[in-house]
């Protein structure tokens, strides 16, 4: 009985070949479009460190200005997302945590003194402290990171990644050999495995995420004596400090170092915790720290969370509000033309037809809509995707050919919520022709 409704739904549906084709291409676009943003938001919202989800912390601590209309709206908890190198200092002193990482995006000119067939050439890298390396489980080719941290005197150490140094040695085993940052020159301490990146970059969200990985890390100590690029996000809520030098700016407020911690138990966590509040209460009197001491400890999942902002939600939200105005649309159009058809099912009816076989009729048009929506979201949603592949293969999207791609579980959530909203409101508008009295047409007839 099944191919005699789809039967008369399809005829049904080829007497308005306008509309119908209105209708499935306006489904279509809302959920290709829904189906490409929550794609693009579950690929931003992956967890490469997922297996250190209870061992590693993101640290936030309230540095920002006591005046209530100066809110810090960057995060999600509303607290700042970087510390600055006061603190930085601090917190790698504690000696609390298994190990403590501070980095900060940076670049800087590389120049091999030994090869003057490559020019000098500035290049991005990573101030990082020698802890990044094992907390988030970087592997090396050769080498490995420096032995200090702490140390503001110069460590001048230097670990290359996979593109830098086919740069500047050909791809050979350059541990132990000099390369010239800015000018100084550092020691090539390791090399990292060819094939590793980590997109999202979740131990720095805020920069090209889904970018190419570094071309270099050295040693965020060095900053004390050289002052080299930073290209992280980095804020400030005392506008009227005057930063005549590199060291003011080091002894100044500005928020430029993302730190993070690793525990071994939740002891540790805990005494991390107190040490840290212990130390904020203390800087409130010499007239720091003047908002709050709240403090903020957050997993690898949650700082992802919190990073994004609120623009995630506004994501969310102009994805719901795309496929609600499409599908409204389409159900505008479908209960238009079920209601145009009330004289042909009432003459169904007066030849012997029953209301639930208009009705079901009425519902399996419904249906073929809602599947022809779908095979027109399949098709835009793969060349929307190839599209934004082409928009999106320089330098800070280097990795997101690697998830855009469909997802199957977006995919049949969308197309679910798509047939039953359909099916929903195809059903009002067929009860109604369901219900029409064959005596009222044919006497109007």
């Amino acid at each position: 009985m099944w191919r005699y409704y789809l039967f008369l739904g399809w005829r049904s549906l080829w007497k308005t070949p306008v509309m119908t084709l209105l209708m499935m291409l306006a489904l279509g676009f809302g959920m290709s479009f829904t189906l490409v943003l929550l794609t693009l938001e579950q690929a931003g919202s992956k967890n490469p460190m997922e297996h250190k989800i209870d061992r590693i912390f993101s640290v936030q601590t309230d540095n920002w200005s006591e005046n209530p209309a100066e809110i810090f709206f960057q995060s999600r908890n509303f607290m700042p997302t970087a510390i600055n190198f006061r603190d930085t200092k601090f917190i790698l002193n504690s000696g609390i945590p298994t190990r403590t990482t501070m980095l900060s995006a940076s670049g800087a000119i590389l120049e091999n003194p030994d090869n003057d067939d490559v020019l000098p050439a500035m290049h991005s890298g990573y101030l990082v402290t020698r802890d990044f390396f094992s907390m988030f489980d970087v592997p090396f080719k050769h080498g490995g990171a420096w032995e200090e941290q702490g140390q503001y005197n110069g460590i001048h150490k230097i670990i290359l990644g996979d593109w830098a140094n086919q740069i500047f040695f050909n791809g050979k085993n350059s541990v132990g050999k000099i390369l010239l940052v800015d000018g100084t020159p550092y020691t090539v301490t390791g090399l990292i495995e060819d094939n590793w990146y980590m997109a999202p970059r979740i131990y720095d969200p805020t920069n090209t995420p889904m970018g190419t990985s570094p071309g270099f890390f050295f040693p965020l100590e060095d900053i004390a004596l050289h002052d080299y690029h930073r290209w992280g996000g980095f804020y400030t809520w005392k506008h009227n400090q005057i930063l005549k030098s590199h060291e003011d700016f080091l002894n100044s407020e500005t928020l430029w170092v993302r730190p993070w911690v690793e525990f071994d138990s939740s002891e540790q966590k805990e005494d991390f915790e107190n040490y840290l509040k212990g130390y904020i209460e203390s800087e409130q009197e010499n007239g720091r720290y003047l908002r709050t001491n709240k403090i903020a400890l957050s997993n690898s999942s949650e700082w992802m969370k919190i990073v994004a902002g609120f623009q995630g939600l506004a994501e969310v939200a102009l994805t719901g509000l795309i496929l609600l105005i499409c599908t409204t649309n389409s159900i505008a159009l479908l209960m238009a033309k079920f209601l145009r058809t009330t004289a042909d099912a009432a003459v169904r009816r007066a030849l012997g037809a029953s209301k639930s076989s208009v009705f079901i009729q009425h519902l399996f048009e419904a249906l073929l809509i809602a599947l022809g929506g779908g095979l027109f979201a399949l098709i835009l949603a793969y060349y929307w995707f190839e599209v934004l592949k082409r928009m999106m293969s320089g330098y800070d999207y280097y990795y997101f050919a690697d998830f855009a791609h469909l997802n199957l579980f977006s995919l049949l959530l969308i197309f679910t919520l798509v047939l039953i909203s359909t099916l929903l409101s195809g059903a009002i508008p067929a009860w109604r022709v369901s219900r029409a009295q064959p005596g009222r047409y044919l006497n109007a007839e």
